[in-house]
């Protein structure tokens, strides 16, 4: 069994390559060293997939992701991305590799960030139960006014209320920019 070690820059760039604009990965004409000791593998499999397109589409959790199987091993497309385009071992990838747009099929490498795990929440679009369809941002009847709230250091903070849903959305915007900086998501 390949552990992830063995997926090498080297090795990965002899697998792959990778189109920068649509962060596709194509494969490429693999060597022979890449399949079983005296198999013909390398000649059947090169002339089925060699200039295609690699990986498909699967449900990982709640997100579809590009994955790709290579050697025993299922690897997410991003990750590999990731590591060709930055010249790292697979490794070396960060944990946590951010789609910057939320998309998690949009692999183009500057779409692809590492993260931490809390950078990585707080680029997340709108929870399912949100009711005002803006983030940070909820109705508070007692009150009679629209609050704006953020989470900081794992506390949840009032940013302010007001008459105007807008308004609370705009407060929103500027402590998540000043607070979270590049990861901020509304």
């Amino acid at each position: 069994m390949m552990q992830l070690s063995d997926f090498t820059f080297e090795y990965l760039s002899e697998c792959f390559e990778l189109d920068t604009v649509s962060g596709a990965l194509i494969w490429k004409t693999r060597p022979d060293w890449h399949f079983a000791k005296g198999s013909t593998g390398a000649v059947g499999w090169n002339k089925l997939y060699a200039g295609k397109v690699a990986g498909c589409l699967c449900k990982d959790g709640k997100f579809t992701r590009a994955m790709v199987s290579v050697g025993d091993r299922n690897l997410r497309c991003h990750r590999i991305v990731f590591a060709i385009f930055n010249r790292i071992d697979l490794v070396e990838v960060p944990r946590i590799v951010d789609h910057a747009n939320g998309n998690t099929l949009a692999n183009r490498p500057g779409n692809l960030r590492g993260a931490t795990p809390l950078q990585s929440t707080w680029n997340t679009g709108l929870r399912s139960n949100n009711k005002s369809g803006l983030k940070g941002v909820c109705w508070h009847a007692g009150e009679k006014a629209w609050r704006a709230t953020i989470r900081d250091r794992g506390k949840c903070v009032t940013i302010g209320r007001f008459k105007d849903k807008e308004m609370a959305a705009a407060a929103y915007r500027e402590a998540a920019l000043r607070l979270q900086g590049e990861f901020a998501r509304f």
